[in-house]
C-alpha cells in the first residue's frame, strides 16, 4: 500500500511539473520579440510580418516554421523563403524575393511579369520596362497563350541587350519577336532554349559592333545555326 502512495505521488509530481513545463512554453518568455529579414527589396518589415503572421504575440517555441515559409511564398514577390528560430524570442526570415522584368499592357494598366513569368502587381502608370505584347484578347489567369515563355525569354538575355530590349512580341502562333532599341529585330522562334539564343543573340551583336555593321534583323530559331541580315 505504501507503494502504491509512493506511486501516486510521483505521478501527480510528474503531472504538475509537466503542467508547469507547458504553461512556462507557452508564457510571454517565448513572445516574439526580434523578427530578422534578410533580402527586402520590393516589400517592407511590416508588410512581410502580416504575410507571415507573425507579431508580438507570436510563440517562438511552438512556431510552425513550415507553415509561416508557405504563406510567405503565396505572395507573388516572394520566389521563396527560409524561416528559423533561435530561443527564447528570434526570428529569422530570409527572402528571395521576385524583380520585374517586363510589362504586359492591359485595358487602362499594365501587368508587371517576373523572370519566371509571374505576375507581380498591376499598375496604371507605364513603367520604364520592355513590353510583353500578348495576342489578343487576353486575359490574365485564363487559358490560352501564357507570359512565361516570353518573360524567360527576357530573364535569359545578358544584361547589354536587356537594356536595349523594348518589347517582345507573342504571336498566336506561339513565337517570339525581340525588337531592339535601334534594332536590329530578332526571330526569337519557340520561347525554349533560352539560354542558348541568349548567347547567340549577344554574340551576333558584339561581331556586328565589332565589324561596324548594322544588322536589320537576326534569327536564332536555331541557336546552333543563328543567321543575321545587314541594313540596306
Amino acid at each position: 500500500m505504501r507503494g502504491w502512495h509512493a506511486l501516486t505521488a510521483a505521478l501527480v509530481l510528474v503531472g504538475l511539473l509537466a503542467a508547469g513545463g507547458l504553461a512556462l512554453s507557452r508564457s510571454s518568455l517565448f513572445r516574439l520579440r526580434n523578427l530578422e529579414i534578410v533580402g527586402l527589396s520590393h516589400l517592407d518589415r511590416a508588410q512581410v510580418a502580416r504575410l507571415g503572421g507573425l507579431g508580438p504575440q507570436t510563440n517562438v517555441l511552438w512556431l510552425d516554421t513550415r507553415a509561416v515559409e508557405q504563406r510567405l511564398e503565396s505572395d507573388p514577390w516572394i520566389a521563396g523563403a527560409r524561416v528559423t528560430r533561435r530561443l527564447p524570442w528570434t526570428v529569422t526570415i530570409t527572402l528571395e524575393e521576385r524583380s520585374p522584368v517586363a510589362a504586359i499592357p492591359i485595358g487602362s494598366g499594365f501587368r508587371l511579369v517576373a523572370a519566371d513569368g509571374t505576375i507581380l502587381d498591376q499598375v496604371a502608370t507605364e513603367p520604364r520596362l520592355p513590353q510583353i505584347v500578348m495576342p489578343p484578347p487576353w486575359v490574365p489567369g485564363a487559358r490560352g497563350e501564357s507570359p512565361v515563355g516570353p518573360a524567360r525569354a527576357i530573364g535569359a538575355l545578358t544584361p547589354d541587350v536587356a537594356a536595349r530590349l523594348e518589347q517582345v512580341v507573342l504571336a498566336s502562333d506561339g513565337t517570339l519577336q525581340l525588337d531592339l532599341a535601334n534594332g536590329p529585330r530578332i526571330q526569337y522562334g519557340r520561347p525554349a532554349a533560352f539560354g542558348a539564343k541568349a548567347a547567340a543573340i549577344a554574340a551576333i551583336l558584339h561581331w556586328a559592333k565589332g565589324q561596324g555593321i548594322a544588322l536589320s534583323s537576326v534569327d536564332v530559331s536555331v541557336p546552333e545555326i543563328p543567321a543575321a541580315t545587314p541594313a540596306s
